[in-house]
C-alpha cells in the first residue's frame, strides 16, 4: 500500500498526474490501508483464543 501510495505522490510532484487525479486513489489507498489492519486485528484477536 505505501509503494502505490508514494508512487501516486511522485507522479503528481513530477507533473505526470494531475492533483485533482491523485485525490480518489490517495483516499481509497487510506480507507483499504485501515480495513485491511482492522482485518488484522481480528485475525490476531482470533489466534489468542
Amino acid at each position: 500500500m505505501a509503494e502505490t501510495e508514494y508512487l501516486l505522490m511522485l507522479s503528481k510532484d513530477l507533473g505526470f498526474l494531475l492533483p485533482e487525479a491523485c485525490a480518489s486513489p490517495l483516499s481509497e489507498i487510506s480507507e483499504i490501508a485501515r480495513m485491511l489492519n482492522a482485518l488484522r486485528l481480528k485475525v490476531e484477536q482470533g489466534k489468542r483464543k
